[in-house]
């Protein structure tokens, strides 16, 4: 994963990043994004990263914060449409990354910014999936009669109070049901709420969007299509996905099974391996049955190479038996499936991020009764099983978690305390770095208690 890099588009920078997940491949793929999550939390809840990584695997992913959003500069022409504006963006962006053409996918708001791109842009857009996007806006009302000024004023004052109306969905979990009650959604969203945009200017985008009375015209489509829609979703009705396939029937239709309006819940693998098969041609590369979130947790010996030396083979042998013999009971005892022993150290996956921390601080106290002493490292993502090995973005970002740890510490990616919230456990904020390879500002946290 790169860097942050900032496209220009006149005086406005326009940040982006690429994501290389097969360097093989010759596809490219340009996400634009719903709601206004901005770049810098992209990876920080499990069901978006699992949702982007896919795509990402499939060649080389290009995702975006348009203007006014996350590091990108404001918007300073409020009188030109926003969706307008996004469209300019995103011509940048391909510019700056030196693309002739991409796929592109969008979703939500950027589903309605794909829909414009294409047809205005028709040289720079080689295929194009839309999830739950509109063509415009007049959609709703035809549907459940409710205004577009109406829907605009209910969302400027759920912004600026936080109460909800009769027009807008009545809560957070809306947007992904199956993942009602999930405290760490509700608080990445609120995060992603503030930094990705103020209230002021959060307010006057979707007031553009909703009282943006344009309509693009996708008869004159001349790339692929594909119109993806949650069956069941709770904010925008089905009915409208097929309202714009009876318009447009050279746009393929697919509705997939599920409530979930964004695509960081529900089914995200068969999410993922319907647009794989569109843009490739192709079958998911890995079956969902073979992906699921884990606990991932890392431990290593601090000072093992020193010990072994100063102990001699014989007895430094019977040292690591111990400790392999210790690892096996505790991870046990907390429901973590060994997947190796390391040498010096092990990892462990968890169906739970609580029986993760409590292992890690259990093992920690036995460890010191045969004079080890270990770090740890912990995060909770998506994990793909291939036999008796694991893999994925979430194990990797476990082991530079560890690679942080002092002699004696259990630190935790950000995602952890958020899944955790109500347990005994205590986490003090450590740091904000840069884990190599995986980019971005993360936030690293220390456990400090627990039963």
């Amino acid at each position: 994963m790169q860097d942050v890099r900032y496209a220009v588009h006149g005086d406005v920078h326009i940040a982006f990043r690429e994501i290389v997940g097969d360097p093989s491949s010759d596809i490219t793929i340009l996400l634009i994004s719903g709601q206004l999550i901005p770049l810098e939390l992209m990876w920080d809840d499990p069901g978006h990263a699992r949702f982007i990584d896919g795509l990402a695997a499939m060649g080389r992913l290009v995702v975006f914060d348009r203007r006014g959003i996350g590091m990108s500069d404001p918007i300073a022409n409020w009188d030109e449409p926003v969706l307008e504006q996004w469209v300019d963006d995103a011509v940048s962006v391909l510019d700056a990354a030196g693309l002739e053409s991409a796929h592109v996918v969008g979703w939500e708001q950027g589903g309605a910014v794909a829909f414009r791109l294409a047809v205005d842009h028709p040289s720079r857009v080689s295929g194009l999936v839309v999830f739950n996007g509109l063509d415009r806006v007049d959609r709703m009302e035809a549907i459940d009669g409710q205004s577009a000024a109406a829907r605009a004023a209910s969302m400027e004052h759920w912004i600026e109070t936080g109460e909800t109306t009769d027009v807008l969905p009545s809560d957070v979990y809306s947007y992904s049901v199956s993942r009602s009650g999930d405290v760490s959604l509700r608080k990445w969203l609120e995060q992603a709420g503030r930094l990705g945009a103020s209230p002021t200017t959060a307010s006057r985008i979707w007031h553009s969007i909703f009282t943006d009375t344009s309509s693009v015209d996708l008869t004159n489509l001349t790339c692929p299509a594909m119109l993806l829609w949650r069956r069941d979703n709770e904010v925008l009705d089905r009915e409208i996905g097929r309202a714009i396939a009876a318009d447009y029937p050279h746009i393929e239709y697919v509705e997939l099974p599920g409530a979930d309006f964004a695509p960081y819940g529900g089914d995200i693998d068969g999410l993922v391996s319907e647009i794989e098969r569109f843009v490739t041609g192709e079958a998911s590369r890995v079956a969902a049955s073979d992906r699921h979130l884990s606990a991932v947790l890392f431990t290593d010996i601090v000072g093992s190479t020193e010990l072994a030396s100063s102990s001699g083979d014989g007895v430094w042998r019977g040292t690591l038996d111990a400790h392999d013999r210790i690892v096996e009971r505790v991870m046990s005892r907390h429901g973590g499936e060994l997947v190796k022993q390391t040498g010096d150290g092990a990892m462990v996956c968890f169906a739970l991020a609580s029986r993760a921390v409590r292992a890690a601080t259990e093992l920690r106290e036995e460890l010191r009764g045969i004079d080890l002493s270990v770090r740890q490292g912990i995060h909770v993502g998506e994990i793909v099983v291939r036999g008796d090995d694991v893999s994925g973005v979430a194990v990797h970002m476990a082991a530079r978690v560890m690679d942080l740890a002092e002699a004696g510490e259990v630190l935790t990616s950000a995602v952890v305390p958020m899944v955790v919230e109500g347990d005994s456990f205590e986490f003090e904020k450590r740091s904000e770095v840069e884990l190599r390879g995986l980019g971005g500002v993360r936030h690293i946290y220390v456990v400090s208690g627990a039963e």
